[in-house]
């Protein structure tokens, strides 16, 4: 490199800055390679000449079958890794199906034992009371049902009722103009085979009839659930027993608290809050109105059933304002929401 000087190097830097950075893969494959190539011929003796191309050659190798090896580990490695996972998947995937399938044949089955429940469990007709004009409309429309089964009422997403053949007892009742419409799972008040019932109807939603209906045959015979009278299966419907009271919603609403959907959803001062943000603020407006709806001795009651409940391994509970009920023949509290409670097994 003789008689090379800053200059040059200059020069070198303007023509690649002018030609682009392609121009140094040119000069490297043109010259440099060539030139180094013509240095070691002449200037390196044959017999090392010789010994640095084998050398060379086994160095390549080396490396060369160390590479593929190294390839071939990753790649039995890997395949090893998928192989574990899908099997591993599989038996999950298995596991869950075989265990839905006994907790789906163990419900049916203990579902099909219903049809001997006491009827003294349930809320009579004939003790049901309603204005005497209802009841006679809704004996005249019995006479011509098909199926035995009339509806009374609708429950809308407020927990109030409009009643088809007038106003029901122990409910808000609404005319039909402000029915709210359910988010979820339809519910009625029906009269069949002469008892007034709550149906709710899953819409098709397996898992959370099933999930409901376990776990209030769990519970029925240890906490104040309602009763299961009869279940279709096949269409998710659920007849339970009808509680005679209002739920601690209706009690905070009297009470006034601004709470019920209705109100709530054109709320100027819920705007621009996020969902939870909403849900927060209208459940601290019913708790500060908690003092003045329930009596003293409802809260430890609702304790005690929690405890029963929690002791029967049911939790996760959904203890909204709504799902909560207050009996009106004691003050007893009722639980009737369960379909998004756990059950943790058998103890």
């Amino acid at each position: 490199m003789k008689g090379l000087s800053l200059h040059h190097f200059r020069q070198l830097y303007l023509l690649i800055t002018r030609r682009g950075p392609g121009y140094i893969t040119y000069l490297l494959i043109g010259y440099l390679v060539p030139w180094l190539g013509y240095l070691l011929l002449n200037t390196v003796p044959r017999s090392w000449l010789r010994r640095l191309v084998l050398g060379g050659f086994l160095a390549t190798s080396i490396l060369f079958f160390s590479v593929v090896g190294w390839l071939w580990g990753i790649g039995v490695g890997l395949f090893v890794t998928i192989i574990t996972g899908l099997i591993g998947w599989i038996a999950i995937v298995t596991a869950r199906k075989v265990a839905h399938f006994q907790k789906r044949k163990s419900i049916l089955s203990r579902l099909s034992s219903l049809e001997t429940v006491s009827s003294q469990s349930f809320v009579a007709w004939e003790g049901y009371p309603v204005e005497e004009q209802v009841r006679r409309d809704v004996e005249s429309t019995v006479s011509d049902a098909l199926s035995g089964e009339v509806v009374l009422g609708e429950i809308d997403n407020d927990g109030r009722v409009y009643g088809l053949f007038g106003p029901l007892p122990y409910v808000e009742n609404i005319p039909e103009n402000e029915f709210m419409p359910r988010y979820r799972f339809g519910l009625q008040i029906v009269l069949l085979d002469g008892l007034v019932l709550i149906k709710k109807d899953f819409r098709g939603h397996w898992e959370h009839f099933a999930n409901e209906s376990h776990n209030l045959l769990t519970l029925q015979a240890n906490a104040n659930v309602p009763q299961i009278y009869r279940a279709d299966p096949q269409r998710c419907i659920l007849y339970k027993g009808l509680i005679p009271g209002c739920t601690v919603r209706d009690l905070l609403v009297k009470a006034g608290a601004n709470i019920l959907t209705v109100n709530v959803e054109k709320d100027p001062s819920l705007q621009g809050l996020s969902e939870d943000e909403r849900i927060y603020t209208v459940w601290a407006r019913g708790r500060e109105c908690l003092g003045l709806a329930l009596p003293e001795a409802f809260l430890p009651q609702l304790e005690q059933q929690l405890d029963r409940i929690h002791a029967c391994r049911v939790a996760r509970l959904s203890l909204t304002f709504g799902n909560v009920m207050m009996d009106a023949r004691d003050g007893r509290p009722w639980l009737i929401d369960l379909e998004g409670s756990t059950h943790y097994g058998p103890r």
